[in-house]
């Protein structure tokens, strides 16, 4: 999964406009998190490629509770500004270290505090346009990088659990996993992709509206957030090639197409047609045509919302990575 690449490059390429306040203090301040972000960039990487030592998650969790307190930190002085510039820049520093943090609770609070950097922006119009530049596309990268983080932290679990078992055992522990019942009633696995459709996808699209009517160009801006777009379409795919892998047999999924689709949700004709389960089935206490069905559902619910992403995604002149 791509799980974010670009928190260094918008920080730097971005800048910040500095008035009053205490300049230097903000420049070591944003010299403090560059390095933290090194660190943490280093620490996705070895999760992506399955090779982090006991040692380094060790490290790499340390790095993460220091960007998730200086998160807290670079808030705190945002909230005691009073020129609305400043209040910008400790915001996005919060944001951003929340964000890199990779902790849930740290990407949480980074929403909150790119929603309040978002706020000031719209209240002043007269702000440096590149400052909310940044400010409009941190939702979407947070919601991107924290599905794909609890896919990453998903697979190193059901390995750990099932390293010497049998291949039905592993599918056990993954179905016990990703089809665990949500507080919205569905599983886990179409949970984590409607956050990445709702809260990543139409969240981008929001900013990328934003972004477009501030005074100049910010096609820097643009052109991550729509690498971010690409990222997010392309996990939606994962998550639905998991869902497909789930039950212990193969399945047919010849029936899986558009036409099962109504928007980014499976139509309610064919939902009754394919007699797929209502949300609030609990897997673990279903019998097996209850289960089947249900993982029926799951391959269903990601396919729409992954196809809804694909079809209506649409790009600018930007260069290819």
């Amino acid at each position: 999964m791509r799980i974010g690449r670009l928190a260094i490059f918008l920080l730097i390429a971005l800048g910040i406009t500095l008035v009053t306040c205490t300049p230097m203090r903000m420049g070591l301040q944003e010299a403090t998190l560059e390095k933290l972000l090194e660190k943490q960039a280093a620490c996705d990487q070895l999760r992506q490629n399955g090779q982090m030592s006991n040692t380094r998650m060790v490290e790499c969790q340390n790095n993460s509770h220091a960007l998730e307190k200086a998160a807290g930190e670079f808030a705190v002085e945002g909230s005691r500004q009073t020129n609305p510039a400043n209040q910008v820049f400790w915001y996005s520093l919060a944001s951003t270290a929340g964000w890199q943090s990779r902790r849930p609770q740290g990407m949480a609070d980074a929403i909150t505090y790119a929603d309040e950097g978002v706020k000031i922006c719209d209240d002043n119009p007269g702000l440096q346009p590149g400052d909310c530049a940044y400010m409009y596309a941190i939702p979407a990268f947070v919601s991107n990088a924290s599905v794909a983080t609890l896919f990453f932290d998903l697979e190193h679990m059901a390995g750990g659990a099932a390293a010497d078992a049998s291949m039905a055992e592993k599918k056990k522990a993954l179905q016990k996993l990703y089809l665990f019942p949500q507080p919205d009633g569905m599983t886990r696995i179409e949970t984590m992709a409607l956050l990445l459709r709702r809260d990543g996808w139409e969240t981008l699209q929001i900013a990328l509206q934003k972004i477009r009517r501030l005074e100049g160009l910010h096609q820097d801006v643009i052109c991550a957030l729509e690498a971010n777009q690409n990222d997010i379409v392309e996990n939606l795919e994962i998550l639905h090639k998991r869902a497909i892998t789930l039950p212990l047999l193969p399945e047919n999924t010849d029936w899986i197409s558009a036409e099962i689709c109504r928007d980014s949700s499976i139509d309610p004709e064919k939902r009754a047609e394919l007699k797929l389960p209502a949300p609030g089935a609990d897997f673990e206490t279903l019998g097996k045509e209850g289960r089947d069905r249900l993982m029926k559902r799951v391959m269903a619910h990601t396919f729409c919302m992954w196809d809804y992403a694909r079809e209506n995604t649409k790009t600018d002149d930007c260069p290819s990575d």
